[in-house]
Protein backbone atom coordinates (compact mmCIF):
# COMPACT_ATOMS: atom_id res chain seq x y z
CA UNK A 1 0.00 0.00 0.00
CA UNK A 2 1.32 3.64 -0.70
CA UNK A 3 2.46 5.84 2.11
CA UNK A 4 -0.12 7.80 2.19
CA UNK A 5 -2.96 5.48 2.98
CA UNK A 6 -1.64 4.48 6.28
CA UNK A 7 -2.28 8.04 7.39
CA UNK A 8 -6.02 7.65 5.66
CA UNK A 9 -6.63 4.83 8.14
CA UNK A 10 -7.29 7.08 10.91
CA UNK A 11 -10.34 9.49 12.36
CA UNK A 12 -9.75 11.45 15.09
CA UNK A 13 -11.71 12.10 17.90
CA UNK A 14 -13.44 15.12 17.69
CA UNK A 15 -14.60 18.39 19.44
CA UNK A 16 -17.40 17.74 22.66
CA UNK A 17 -18.59 21.55 22.63
CA UNK A 18 -19.22 22.55 19.42
CA UNK A 19 -19.57 21.48 15.87
CA UNK A 20 -16.99 22.00 13.23
CA UNK A 21 -17.55 22.09 9.74
CA UNK A 22 -14.71 22.42 6.63
CA UNK A 23 -13.04 21.43 3.30
CA UNK A 24 -9.51 19.86 2.79
CA UNK A 25 -7.39 19.43 -0.20
CA UNK A 26 -4.18 17.56 -0.16
CA UNK A 27 -1.20 17.35 -3.82
CA UNK A 28 1.04 14.73 -3.32
CA UNK A 29 3.74 14.71 -6.54
CA UNK A 30 6.73 12.51 -6.74
CA UNK A 31 7.27 9.12 -6.47
CA UNK A 32 3.50 9.31 -5.65
CA UNK A 33 0.75 11.48 -7.69
CA UNK A 34 -2.53 12.08 -6.20
CA UNK A 35 -5.03 14.07 -5.21
CA UNK A 36 -7.36 13.80 -2.31
CA UNK A 37 -10.40 16.71 -0.89
CA UNK A 38 -13.76 16.78 0.27
CA UNK A 39 -15.51 18.34 3.32
CA UNK A 40 -15.55 17.66 7.28
CA UNK A 41 -18.48 17.97 9.72
CA UNK A 42 -17.25 17.60 13.35
CA UNK A 43 -19.47 17.15 17.06
CA UNK A 44 -18.36 15.43 20.15
CA UNK A 45 -17.29 11.57 19.17
CA UNK A 46 -18.79 12.08 15.31
CA UNK A 47 -16.70 12.67 12.69
CA UNK A 48 -18.62 12.46 9.00
CA UNK A 49 -15.97 12.98 6.08
CA UNK A 50 -16.79 13.65 2.20
CA UNK A 51 -14.49 11.99 -0.16
CA UNK A 52 -14.86 14.09 -3.38
CA UNK A 53 -11.78 12.67 -5.03
CA UNK A 54 -10.55 9.44 -3.12
CA UNK A 55 -7.30 7.32 -3.18
CA UNK A 56 -9.12 4.63 -5.09
CA UNK A 57 -8.65 1.94 -2.64
CA UNK A 58 -9.51 2.21 0.64
CA UNK A 59 -11.66 5.86 -0.48
CA UNK A 60 -13.29 5.80 -3.64
CA UNK A 61 -14.45 9.37 -5.16
CA UNK A 62 -17.41 9.78 -3.74
CA UNK A 63 -16.92 7.91 -0.41
CA UNK A 64 -18.44 9.16 2.89
CA UNK A 65 -16.69 8.08 5.84
CA UNK A 66 -18.26 7.95 9.25
CA UNK A 67 -17.08 7.91 13.04
CA UNK A 68 -19.21 7.71 15.93
CA UNK A 69 -16.69 6.32 18.40
CA UNK A 70 -13.60 8.96 18.31
CA UNK A 71 -11.85 7.33 15.09
CA UNK A 72 -11.69 3.78 17.06
CA UNK A 73 -13.88 2.15 13.80
CA UNK A 74 -14.77 3.93 10.28
CA UNK A 75 -17.38 3.01 8.51
CA UNK A 76 -16.45 3.93 4.87
CA UNK A 77 -20.32 3.89 2.51
CA UNK A 78 -20.27 3.75 -1.24
CA UNK A 79 -23.08 5.75 -2.63
CA UNK A 80 -22.78 4.38 -6.41
CA UNK A 81 -23.43 0.65 -5.62
CA UNK A 82 -24.34 0.99 -2.12
CA UNK A 83 -21.62 -0.83 0.11
CA UNK A 84 -20.61 -0.48 3.04
CA UNK A 85 -17.31 -1.58 4.63
CA UNK A 86 -16.11 -0.90 8.74
CA UNK A 87 -12.25 -0.43 9.23
CA UNK A 88 -11.17 -1.28 13.02
CA UNK A 89 -8.32 0.83 12.65
CA UNK A 90 -5.79 -0.57 15.49
CA UNK A 91 -6.93 -4.36 14.26
CA UNK A 92 -6.55 -3.35 10.66
CA UNK A 93 -2.60 -2.60 10.95
CA UNK A 94 -2.41 -5.31 13.48
CA UNK A 95 -3.63 -7.94 10.81
CA UNK A 96 -1.55 -5.70 7.99
CA UNK A 97 1.36 -6.83 9.57
CA UNK A 98 0.41 -10.50 10.29
CA UNK A 99 -0.32 -10.69 6.52
CA UNK A 100 3.45 -9.42 5.24
CA UNK A 101 4.96 -11.93 7.79
CA UNK A 102 2.85 -14.66 6.53
CA UNK A 103 3.21 -13.92 3.12
CA UNK A 104 7.17 -14.35 4.26
CA UNK A 105 7.90 -10.24 4.69
CA UNK A 106 9.97 -9.60 7.52
CA UNK A 107 10.14 -5.72 8.66
CA UNK A 108 11.68 -4.20 11.58
CA UNK A 109 11.99 -0.19 12.25
CA UNK A 110 14.48 1.25 14.52
CA UNK A 111 16.38 3.97 15.61
CA UNK A 112 13.75 6.67 15.57
CA UNK A 113 14.52 10.43 15.92
CA UNK A 114 12.53 13.28 15.98
CA UNK A 115 12.99 16.96 16.26
CA UNK A 116 10.31 19.29 16.21
CA UNK A 117 11.02 23.53 16.08
CA UNK A 118 8.79 26.59 16.99
CA UNK A 119 9.70 29.00 13.99
CA UNK A 120 7.43 31.58 15.48
CA UNK A 121 4.53 33.66 14.09
CA UNK A 122 3.07 31.87 10.97
CA UNK A 123 0.79 34.65 10.00
CA UNK A 124 -3.17 34.50 9.15
CA UNK A 125 -4.68 31.76 7.10
CA UNK A 126 -8.27 31.89 6.79
CA UNK A 127 -8.98 34.64 9.27
CA UNK A 128 -7.43 32.31 12.01
CA UNK A 129 -3.42 33.59 13.80
CA UNK A 130 -1.19 30.52 13.48
CA UNK A 131 2.24 30.04 14.64
CA UNK A 132 4.48 27.77 12.13
CA UNK A 133 6.43 24.91 13.14
CA UNK A 134 9.30 22.40 11.49
CA UNK A 135 9.35 18.64 12.25
CA UNK A 136 12.44 16.30 11.30
CA UNK A 137 12.21 12.81 11.93
CA UNK A 138 14.01 9.80 10.61
CA UNK A 139 13.91 6.14 10.97
CA UNK A 140 15.17 3.13 9.68
CA UNK A 141 13.56 0.31 7.67
CA UNK A 142 14.88 -3.33 7.58
CA UNK A 143 12.68 -5.44 4.81
CA UNK A 144 13.57 -9.31 4.55
CA UNK A 145 11.93 -10.67 1.82
CA UNK A 146 12.02 -14.44 1.16
CA UNK A 147 15.79 -13.97 1.76
CA UNK A 148 16.47 -10.35 -0.25
CA UNK A 149 17.32 -7.89 2.14
CA UNK A 150 16.42 -4.39 1.58
CA UNK A 151 17.81 -1.67 4.58
CA UNK A 152 16.89 1.61 3.95
CA UNK A 153 16.29 5.43 5.92
CA UNK A 154 13.49 7.11 5.54
CA UNK A 155 13.47 11.02 6.88
CA UNK A 156 10.76 13.57 6.59
CA UNK A 157 10.76 17.34 6.76
CA UNK A 158 7.18 18.94 7.66
CA UNK A 159 6.43 22.56 7.93
CA UNK A 160 2.96 23.06 9.39
CA UNK A 161 0.74 26.37 10.19
CA UNK A 162 -1.11 25.70 12.89
CA UNK A 163 -3.69 27.48 14.90
CA UNK A 164 -5.06 27.76 18.83
CA UNK A 165 -8.57 28.17 17.64
CA UNK A 166 -9.91 24.86 16.79
CA UNK A 167 -8.82 21.79 18.63
CA UNK A 168 -6.45 19.52 17.31
CA UNK A 169 -9.61 16.78 17.66
CA UNK A 170 -11.01 18.57 14.37
CA UNK A 171 -8.46 16.40 12.39
CA UNK A 172 -9.92 14.50 9.13
CA UNK A 173 -8.07 11.11 8.60
CA UNK A 174 -5.77 12.40 6.22
CA UNK A 175 -4.09 14.79 8.98
CA UNK A 176 -4.42 12.38 11.80
CA UNK A 177 -0.75 10.56 13.02
CA UNK A 178 -2.04 8.96 15.84
CA UNK A 179 -2.19 5.36 14.40
CA UNK A 180 -0.40 2.58 16.61
CA UNK A 181 0.79 0.12 14.67
CA UNK A 182 2.05 -2.11 17.81
CA UNK A 183 5.56 -1.76 16.49
CA UNK A 184 7.48 -0.22 19.28
CA UNK A 185 9.75 1.59 17.33
CA UNK A 186 7.88 3.03 14.68
CA UNK A 187 5.19 3.75 17.48
CA UNK A 188 7.47 6.01 19.62
CA UNK A 189 8.16 7.77 16.01
CA UNK A 190 4.46 8.57 15.45
CA UNK A 191 3.67 9.85 18.68
CA UNK A 192 6.56 11.97 19.10
CA UNK A 193 5.12 13.16 15.55
CA UNK A 194 1.78 13.77 17.19
CA UNK A 195 2.75 15.95 20.28
CA UNK A 196 4.68 18.05 18.19
CA UNK A 197 1.47 19.66 17.27
CA UNK A 198 0.78 20.32 20.73
CA UNK A 199 -2.96 20.55 20.47
CA UNK A 200 -3.00 22.24 17.66
CA UNK A 201 -5.17 22.51 14.76
CA UNK A 202 -3.10 22.06 11.01
CA UNK A 203 -3.92 24.72 8.61
CA UNK A 204 -1.42 24.43 6.25
CA UNK A 205 1.18 21.69 6.04
CA UNK A 206 4.16 20.75 3.52
CA UNK A 207 5.82 17.61 4.28
CA UNK A 208 8.71 15.75 2.14
CA UNK A 209 9.36 12.09 2.61
CA UNK A 210 12.40 10.50 1.42
CA UNK A 211 13.37 6.71 1.34
CA UNK A 212 17.26 5.98 0.50
CA UNK A 213 17.32 2.55 -0.35
CA UNK A 214 20.14 0.72 -2.71
CA UNK A 215 21.62 4.18 -3.37
CA UNK A 216 18.66 5.61 -4.76
CA UNK A 217 16.58 8.33 -3.10
CA UNK A 218 12.70 7.91 -3.65
CA UNK A 219 10.95 11.34 -2.56
CA UNK A 220 6.91 12.07 -2.48
CA UNK A 221 6.37 15.83 -1.10
CA UNK A 222 2.70 16.51 -0.09
CA UNK A 223 0.85 19.97 0.35
CA UNK A 224 -2.58 19.90 1.82
CA UNK A 225 -4.84 22.81 3.12
CA UNK A 226 -7.97 23.27 5.40
CA UNK A 227 -10.79 26.27 4.23
CA UNK A 228 -13.89 27.25 4.64
CA UNK A 229 -14.11 26.37 8.41
CA UNK A 230 -17.12 26.93 10.12
CA UNK A 231 -18.09 26.36 13.95
CA UNK A 232 -21.72 25.82 13.84
CA UNK A 233 -23.73 22.89 15.03
CA UNK A 234 -23.91 19.47 12.92
CA UNK A 235 -27.14 17.50 12.53
CA UNK A 236 -26.91 14.40 13.92
CA UNK A 237 -28.28 12.79 11.87
CA UNK A 238 -25.10 13.23 9.32
CA UNK A 239 -23.26 10.65 11.18
CA UNK A 240 -26.06 7.69 10.88
CA UNK A 241 -25.12 4.94 7.82
CA UNK A 242 -27.31 5.53 5.22
CA UNK A 243 -30.01 3.32 4.86
CA UNK A 244 -30.29 0.55 2.06
CA UNK A 245 -26.51 -0.81 2.65
CA UNK A 246 -24.74 -3.69 2.69
CA UNK A 247 -22.04 -4.48 4.47
CA UNK A 248 -18.85 -5.89 2.46
CA UNK A 249 -15.48 -6.96 3.40
CA UNK A 250 -13.17 -4.17 3.66
CA UNK A 251 -9.65 -3.59 1.27
CA UNK A 252 -7.45 -5.71 3.66
CA UNK A 253 -10.12 -8.46 4.10
CA UNK A 254 -10.21 -8.95 0.48
CA UNK A 255 -6.33 -9.17 -0.30
CA UNK A 256 -6.21 -11.66 3.28
CA UNK A 257 -8.74 -14.31 1.21
CA UNK A 258 -6.99 -13.88 -1.87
Amino acid sequence: MRSTLAAALLLAAASSFAGITYDFHSDTTGLQQMTIDGSVAVEGPNVRMTVSRGDGILFKDGSIVLSRDLGKTLDVCDPASKPYYEIPVSAMMANMSAMLQSAGVKISFVNPSVRATDAGDGGTIGGFPTRKSLLDSTIDINIDAMGETVNSKMSMHSESWTTDKLGATALNVFQERNLLTGIDALDKLIAAQSSALNGRFPLKQITAVHVLANGQDMTTTTTASVSNVKQQPVDPGMFATPAGYSRVDNPLERMSKR
